[in-house]
Order: structure tokens, then C-alpha cells, then sequence
């Protein structure tokens, strides 16, 4: 049980990858699944009888924390990345936060300094710039200083953190749920244009138009490789493109996939169904961080230790 505890959050957005990995089956393998539970998983025949109902339940636990841990980095670096443009990524919504917290009209830490180890100069400078109020230094700067702040609060103790580490498992939930929504709306996109494709659908649009979405994905993902590389210029083993691979493979995805549905409504439902979700937990993301983040700011300032570290 004290696994559950640790893992909750990752086995919960494991559970709520099913959806988009079932449609996934339903596209390209329908008959995969049998009738006969005993003949869905074959090797748990080999097994003695006493034992399967333990291994079957070893596995689903393990592949749910499989699925939920590749999801929660992934969904790490996709709601983080360059391609995002203008709409809100962690650290757009950080900076956001500081620059008000820090040079807000009505902040209350306008006279704290950046430790000297984070300025660019020997001597500490002020988060705020004199001739442009309201900007705060170089991101990265900005995001160091703020790993900085959940260091030192991490390091006072659990039990003081709790509401932070509250704040925190949501957002791994709740980003989490925002790209297992996005995949399933992407997936049911590309099934309902593979409707289209067989004539169950929009008979006065031409095939090639139905591969439309698949190949904007495609070409949108390897164009931010590029954009990526050449920003680094070579390959940096601290910032793999998740992101955009998962742009190119799910784009590979809608290309290759074939409708087998008996109900040409399913996807169009299920999409809409997936849009829903995935604005609901993106929404749901961006405000707990923003609320995590004020919690960081306020938390590190009440702290006895911070009154020589600022």
C-alpha cells in the first residue's frame, strides 16, 4: 500500500492513457482481444493456476506505472516546448508569476536580490530592472533562482510541504490528463478522417485532403527538430526533443491509420469527448501552477534561512 501512496499520481495518469491506447488497438489490431479472457494473455497460461491472478495484477500495475511515468516527462517537455508559440508552457507561466510577485505595483519583494552565484556579475542584482519595471532578468536566470526556492523549502521538511507537494501531484495529474486528452483527440481526428478515407463520410472531399492533419503534423514536427538542433547545434543529452518526435510519430500514426469501425460516429464522439477533457486539464494545469508557483515565492520568504540567501 505504501507504494500506492508514493506512485498515486503516476499510476492515475497511466489509468487515463488507456483511453487513447485502446483506440489505438481498435484502429490497427480490432481482433487482438478475444472473447476468451484465457486467450488475451497466453503466457499467463504457462503459469500455475494459484498464481495467475497475482502476476496479472503485477502486470497491470506495472505497465500503468510504465505508461504513466513515460507520460509524465513527456507531458513535462510538450507543455514546455518552443513550438507552443505565444500560449502558456511552464516557463512562460513562471515568469509570468515572478514578474508579478517580484515587480508587481503592489508587490512585497521589491527589494529582493538574486544570490551573486546566479547574477551575471560579481555583485548580486535585483530581480527587477529600474528601466523597465516589470521585466525580470534572463529565463534562465529566472528559472534557476526558482529551482533555488523549492530546494531550500524541500530541504525544511515534509510536513511543512505538504500543501506544496499537494499542489505539485495535481500538476502531474492534471498535465498529465491534458496530454493523454490531446493524444486522444488527436488519435480519434485520424480515425475519423480514416472513415473518410473508406467513404463513410464527407463522399465530396477528395482522399488526399483526409491526410491533411496526419502530414501538418508530420512536417510541423520536423521542422522543430530542425529549429531544435540548430538552436543547440548539436545533439544536448539535457534537453531531448520528446516533444517533437512525439509530434513526428503520432503524425506517422494518422498516415498509416485504417478505419474498421462499424460505427462511423464513434470517433466523431469520442473526439469531441477528448477535446473536452484535454481543455478542462490543461485549464486546470496552468491555474495550479501558477498557484504552485506563488506558493514557492511566499513559502521561501517566510523561512528564517532565506534572510541571509536573498
Amino acid at each position: 500500500m505504501e507504494f500506492f501512496k508514493l506512485a498515486f499520481d503516476t499510476l492515475v495518469v497511466g489509468v487515463l492513457a488507456l483511453p487513447w491506447l485502446a483506440v489505438l488497438v481498435r484502429m490497427f489490431a480490432p481482433g487482438i482481444f478475444s472473447d476468451e479472457p484465457r486467450k488475451n494473455f497466453p503466457v499467463l497460461t504457462a503459469l500455475p493456476e494459484h498464481t495467475r491472478d497475482a502476476v496479472a495484477s503485477a502486470l497491470i500495475v506495472a505497465m500503468g506505472y510504465l505508461l504513466g511515468s513515460a507520460v509524465s516527462r513527456v507531458s513535462s517537455d510538450f507543455f514546455d516546448d518552443e513550438f507552443w508559440g505565444h500560449l502558456p508552457t511552464e516557463s512562460s507561466i513562471r515568469e509570468s508569476v515572478y514578474a508579478i510577485e517580484y515587480c508587481g505595483p503592489e508587490n512585497v519583494f521589491a527589494a529582493a536580490k538574486l544570490p551573486a552565484e546566479l547574477s551575471h556579475s560579481p555583485a548580486p542584482t535585483a530581480l527587477c530592472s529600474e528601466k523597465s519595471p516589470g521585466l525580470i532578468g534572463e529565463p534562465g536566470v529566472i528559472q534557476e533562482y526558482f529551482h533555488r526556492q523549492e530546494a531550500q523549502l524541500l530541504l525544511a521538511g515534509g510536513e511543512k510541504n505538504a500543501r506544496l507537494k499537494e499542489f505539485h501531484d495535481q500538476i502531474v495529474v492534471l498535465r498529465g490528463a491534458a496530454m493523454n486528452g490531446l493524444l486522444l483527440f488527436i488519435f480519434c481526428i485520424f480515425g475519423y478522417c480514416a472513415e473518410g478515407r473508406r467513404g463513410l463520410m464527407w463522399r465530396n472531399i477528395r482522399k488526399p485532403a483526409l491526410f491533411l492533419p496526419a502530414w501538418t503534423l508530420v512536417l510541423y514536427g520536423v521542422w522543430s527538430l530542425w529549429v531544435h538542433f540548430e538552436k543547440f547545434g548539436t545533439f544536448s543529452y539535457s534537453d531531448p526533443p520528446l516533444a517533437e518526435l512525439v509530434l513526428v510519430v503520432t503524425g506517422i500514426v494518422g498516415l498509416l491509420a485504417d478505419s474498421q469501425e462499424e460505427h462511423p460516429r464513434f470517433y466523431r464522439n469520442a473526439c469531441l469527448l477528448a477535446l473536452v477533457v484535454c481543455v478542462i486539464a490543461y485549464g486546470g494545469w496552468w491555474w495550479t501552477e501558477v498557484i504552485y508557483d506563488q506558493q514557492v515565492i511566499h513559502s521561501f520568504h517566510t523561512l528564517p534561512l532565506t534572510a541571509s540567501g536573498t
